[in-house]
């Protein structure tokens, strides 16, 4: 759906995901993200920052290094990232994406 008469400014919702914003060539976007405890593999085809709003996470990178984040912190992830996401707690994150 589109908000105001402005061209690129859209919200769009799929799932548990929320996009607030993307630009008009879709290379930059901002949105909300919730999830319940999961763990799965990170390996984001684009650059992520994340404030996360609620929640504990472990982030394992592939060299065994355990990163803990929760409420506040911000998570840098860039394009080419590999590492293991595991919540510990529901999470909530604002998020903004740049595709390259």
């Amino acid at each position: 759906m589109r908000i105001g008469s402005q061209e690129g400014i859209r919200v769009i919702r799929a799932g548990d995901d929320l996009a607030v914003f993307r630009s008009a060539d879709a290379r930059f976007s901002v949105g909300f993200w919730r999830r319940a405890p999961e763990e799965g593999p990170m390996a984001p085809p684009y650059h992520e920052i994340a404030l996360i709003l609620e929640g504990e996470v472990e982030i394992t990178s592939e060299d065994g290094t355990v990163l803990h984040v929760g409420p506040g912190d911000l998570l840098i992830t860039p394009k080419g990232t590999t590492a293991t996401w595991k919540a510990l707690s529901p999470v909530r994150k604002l998020w903004a994406v740049y595709k390259e």
